[in-house]
């Protein structure tokens, strides 16, 4: 094997660091042999999974070493094999001699959060849509205190041991009770309450927000569920006192009220957050509705399961938030029953308040208003964005960008994926999509927003394209990869994630892998959304009717494309991930994307000969005028798609493309890393990449453009943080193909990232970025 700090390679492309194996044409490379350091274990443990290919678990056993057992995996093929950590190389290399490969390190799988009560898929949807699932991952609640001021809250048994003593203020005595009994003669408090905090998994109803909140059951309103804005104010002031956390007004009145209103901002100002619904007389003509209009209130509307607003609520530049105004409750009698208004939405969004003071008790009520008021996508016409309960509840200090140990979700073909999950079985035929789930998964919380994925289409059967993209969205007018027939094509993809799933949608028959290699949180200082394009030369429609470029680009020009203030991208991005496509080129050249106002750079982006339509991902920093230049060395169609953006002063720093590593004579950025000819099968290279092109020594991930050029032989080339090296690739090749693809990889502590080539090939790396810009 050949190992070097001061190598001349030459890398034209960025890989993400993904675990896409090889060539389905070279199977038998597929799994590269693990190694000890950053393995997880079970215990003292490491457990591989072979493929016995009809050896017997007493064979292999007395092929290794010993203190390893082998088990058979029932109903299948494999066994699992269980060593020391510190003979896991040793072992794997025994198991390959006896003919039974590796297959996976055997991933460690743990509960999720999702409950077990019997209307929990009625009522998933809305929660769903809002991310309450994902924020159960990482909060299901504390004692936080929700003081429901209502029609009172009765003793149901999914508030049971967690209903605190409540205080009546209807100055209308209805049941004889003292002032101190806040019992609900009406229903709609009790079921408020028990939307925002119902008990999970105990077999009734459904789940509230906030599974292990206490209620605070304020009476302010009669029987017929009418009461007096006075009585509400004493209400929210002794809640105050009481020391509430949350105050959840499913109630309101066309005109504003003074002493509502100063008891609404008194709260405010103790530090309680303050929830009130919007009202549902829209439909009526009602435009406003007290105290949720008051600015100290976080003022919710209603929409469906669907993220469509409900036609009765209220809308305007006042509300503050939008939540799922259909949500199963429970009645006074016990019975789960649907709840459905912004009386509904209100307590979804004072649950997901609580659950943002459970993850982090020191947050204070400004910065949860904050958090809930900016959590999620605007919707026309509704005022506030959607709820993103997820991000509401991220811990703080969570990082913009987390790297995962690349892991197989989806391999059509049959073969192993990290948790033996198969999204899908066989070819995806033309036309058809896969739904995959990704949250939850090889270390995707929850509460992601966007995952990083490296696609790979393989035994393709024609030409065609792939296109991904948030499940539950409209497949947009974009593309992730193309492909002619016979072809293996990878690029690596960043996509928002749709109700836990990203679907891939295939233009042609083909055989899909995909590796997840990053995630980035909700609340991230990024924007993901589905696919948009921005550019197509060819004339065809692009996704706001600019033409920023007719015809082909000849060889030698460059388009100046305007990025921001198009297809969401905000006017003050300060850069932007577009997918670039190069179709139909005429001849051999590549592709170079750069800030316009900049001199092209000595790299690029992606590489084409004659004929061929090539794809990949890039990161560019947006340049003067809002633009971003792509400059065409041959001549060629251009396409580019916008997938996200990251804003100024983001954790994230897009930076001029400069070039780090050429194994060919060709210079690099600085000198270094230039030059010694082509890696063997098996060779590795450990880059500097700290302290270089403008890379700081803070920097805690790379976005590297990867190229293997003129190989000699099928192969793969793996990125990664050093140590030990994954069982997964980052781009796949045959001789004489030179392939690009978009790298994020985790740096090491020295300030490398290490690169394996499995066939003999030229390597020209490129930076275009880096996490950690602080």
């Amino acid at each position: 094997m050949r190992r070097s700090k001061q190598v001349g390679v030459v890398a034209l492309a960025v890989t993400a660091m993904l675990g896409l194996a090889t060539p389905a044409t070279a199977r038998a490379q597929e799994h590269p042999t693990p190694r000890a350091e950053g393995v997880t274990t079970l215990g003292d443990e490491v457990r591989l999974v072979v493929d016995l290919h009809g050896a017997s678990v007493d064979e292999l056993g007395a092929a290794t070493v010993d203190g390893t057992t082998v088990t058979e995996v029932f109903g299948t093929d494999q066994a699992v094999v269980t060593v020391e950590p510190g003979d896991l190389g040793e072992v794997a290399d025994q198991l390959e001699a006896a003919g039974a490969p590796v297959v996976e390190v055997d991933p460690r799988v743990e509960a999720t959060a999702q409950p077990t009560d019997a209307w929990w898929p009625e009522q998933s949807r809305g929660f769903s849509l809002v991310g309450v699932p994902g924020a159960w991952d990482v909060t299901t609640g504390s004692d936080t205190v929700i003081a429901v001021i209502d029609t009172g809250v009765s003793p149901v048994s999914e508030l049971a041991g967690r209903l605190l003593p409540g205080r009546d203020f209807v100055v209308k005595d209805e049941d004889g009770s003292n002032d101190y009994d806040a019992a609900d003669l009406n229903g709609h408090g009790t079921q408020a309450a028990t939307v925002a905090a119902g008990a999970a998994n105990n077999g009734v109803a459904g789940a509230g927000v906030c599974w292990t909140c206490r209620v605070l059951p304020v009476r302010v309103l009669d029987s017929n569920g009418s009461g007096l804005a006075s009585d509400v104010a004493a209400g929210i002031n002794w809640a105050v006192d009481q020391g509430a956390d949350v105050v959840s007004l499913s109630l309101g009145a066309p005109s504003p009220s003074y002493l509502m209103g100063q008891a609404v901002a008194a709260a405010r100002a103790a530090g309680v957050v303050v929830v009130a619904a919007a009202g549902n007389g829209y439909a009526q003509g009602q435009t406003i509705s007290y105290p949720g209009a008051h600015p100290s209130a976080i003022a919710v509307a209603a929409v469906d399961a669907g993220g469509q607003y409900f036609y009765y609520s209220n809308r305007g530049d006042w509300v503050d938030v939008a939540a799922p105004g259909l949500n199963i409750s429970q009645n006074l009698a016990g019975q789960a029953a649907w709840f459905n208004g912004t009386s509904s939405a209100t307590p979804v969004v004072a649950g997901s308040a609580a659950l943002a003071l459970a993850a982090d008790p020191a947050r204070s009520a400004e910065e949860v208003v904050a958090l809930i008021t900016s959590s999620g996508p605007v919707y026309p016409g509704i005022g506030g964005p959607l709820l993103d309960a997820r991000r509401v509840a991220v811990p703080p200090g969570t990082p913009d960008f987390g790297p995962l140990a690349p892991a197989r979700l989806l391999d059509t073909r049959g073969l192993p994926t990290v948790d033996g999950h198969h999204a899908w079985w066989g070819r995806v035929p033309a036309g058809g999509t896969v739904e995959l789930p990704v949250s939850g998964r090889a270390g995707v919380p929850g509460w992601a927003d966007s995952v990083v994925l490296n696609v790979t289409a393989t035994e393709t059967a024609a030409a065609g394209f792939v296109t991904v993209y948030p499940c539950g969205a409209a497949r947009p007018n974009a593309s992730n990869l193309n492909f002619e027939a016979g072809q293996t094509v990878p690029n690596l993809v960043v996509s928002k994630i749709g109700s836990g799933k990203v679907c891939l949608f295939a233009a042609a028959s083909t055989q899909l892998v995909v590796d997840v290699a990053a995630y980035l949180p909700a609340g991230a200082t990024f924007g993901s959304t589905s696919p948009a394009r921005l550019l197509d030369t060819r004339g065809f429609p692009t996704a706001d009717g600019q033409v920023p470029w007719w015809g082909y680009v000849a060889g030698g020009q460059t388009v100046e494309l305007p990025v921001a203030g198009r297809a969401g991208v905000p006017a003050d991005a300060g850069s932007v991930v577009l997918n670039v496509t190069a179709v139909h080129g005429q001849a051999n050249g590549y592709v170079t994307a750069f800030p316009c106002g900049s001199s092209v750079p000595l790299a690029s982006n992606l590489n084409f000969v004659p004929g061929q339509t090539v794809a990949n991902l890039i990161v560019s920093e947006v340049g003067a005028g809002g633009k971003v230049c792509l400059y065409a060395a041959g001549t060629t169609h251009l396409l580019a798609d916008v997938a996200a953006w990251f804003p100024p002063g983001a954790d994230f720093a897009a930076g001029v493309p400069a070039r780090l590593l050429d194994t060919r004579p060709y210079p690099t950025v600085d000198g270094a890393f230039s030059g010694g000819g082509s890696l063997p099968a098996g060779g590795e290279i450990e880059l500097q990449v700290l302290d270089r092109a403008d890379v700081p020594s803070t920097a805690t991930a790379v976005v590297l453009n990867v190229t293997a050029a003129n190989p000699q032989a099928e192969g793969f080339v793996t990125v990664w943080p050093c140590g030990s090296r994954p069982l997964a690739s980052n781009l796949n090749f045959v001789p004489g193909q030179t392939v690009p693809n978009l790298v994020m990889a985790e740096v090491a502590a020295d300030g490398t990232v290490c690169l394996y080539t499995a066939g003999a090939t030229e390597l020209v790396a490129d930076v275009a970025g880096w996490f950690g810009a602080s």
